[in-house]
């Protein structure tokens, strides 16, 4: 009787997930899914934030449009609930997101995709607010976010830049994934210049051995300030994903000229034994403030 009752409440989240992607506006639902709410009280005011982190299948995730042969799928949210609340800035360094959050809206994270039947239930570093607090948030991962964790509490949140990363695959797959973001063009007036970003992130698969980057993307004005041409977005490839920077330079030698609409290629060639991982175009105000990040999927050579 409880599997029955835990399945049915299983396929009522799902269910109400899909229809909230349905409908006119992603921004509508201000409540993340999952089985793991957790409340954070903002030690600086008379609100809370909450987290949640979901783990499904990738067929009943709203988000991923070509997922390959993976199976799963990881979301993690953070929620603004508080409607007299000011927008918040999170960062939750492992399984993300990295952005704005308007009052009575949520952050999802891009759906991390993994063959892993099993999920591991672990606590990673989240900062938030415009002091850059720190605070620890729990959330569904695979097993290798498990040293992950570990180096956060050996070296502490602040000197981390954790990225998450899959198991090697054996073969590069066609992703594509939707991606929404909010996040100011001047951090010190965010409800006046904020930006919406939607769009997708993908992997063509042109041969065995190599593959096409791709973020395509539009920007448009949530506050009626924000100025689209005074925000920069940089590469951050870190770790593994490094190797995967002089690509990147070849194809886009001038960085990335932002416009309201826009398109980030390069090409990766020479892969062995693909492992996915994923990469980020981390997004900064006029101020060179950090306001936002833009994960996406990569496969990088590995070891066999």
């Amino acid at each position: 009787m409880r599997k029955m009752q835990a399945s049915r409440l299983f396929r009522g989240l799902l269910f109400i997930a899909a229809g909230a992607a349905a409908g006119p506006s992603w921004a509508q639902s201000p409540v993340c899914l999952g089985p793991m709410k957790e409340p954070h009280p903002h030690p600086y005011g008379s609100f809370n934030f909450e987290t949640n982190s979901l783990y499904a299948e990738t067929s009943k995730l709203p988000d991923v449009l070509g997922r390959g042969d993976y199976k799963y799928g990881i979301v993690s949210c953070v929620s603004n609930p508080d409607r007299s609340a000011a927008p918040l800035f999170v960062h939750w360094l492992i399984p993300g997101p990295v952005g704005w959050i308007q009052p009575g809206d949520i952050l999802n994270s891009s759906a991390r995709l993994t063959n892993d039947a099993t999920t591991v239930q672990l606590e990673g570093c989240l900062e938030y607010g415009s002091r850059g607090d720190m605070t620890g948030a729990h959330f569904s991962g695979v097993i290798s976010d498990k040293l992950r964790v570990e180096d956060e509490k050996r070296r502490g949140c602040r000197a981390v830049a954790a990225l998450p990363q899959g198991a090697p695959s054996g073969l590069i797959k066609r992703i594509l994934m939707k991606i929404r973001n909010r996040f100011p063009s001047d951090a010190k007036n965010p409800t006046k210049t904020m930006l919406s970003l939607e769009g997708t992130v993908g992997i063509d698969n042109t041969r065995a051995d190599q593959y096409t980057s791709i973020v395509s993307y539009e920007i448009k004005q949530d506050g009626n300030e924000g100025v689209v041409e005074k925000i920069r977005i940089r590469p951050a490839f870190r770790g593994a994903t490094e190797a995967l920077l002089p690509a990147f330079n070849e194809r886009n030698p001038k960085g990335i000229e932002v416009a309201s609409k826009g398109r980030i290629t390069f090409d990766v060639v020479n892969v062995t034994n693909p492992r996915l991982d994923y990469a980020s175009y981390e997004i900064f105000d006029q101020n060179n403030q950090l306001v936002g990040a833009v994960a996406f999927p990569v496969f990088i050579s590995s070891a066999k």
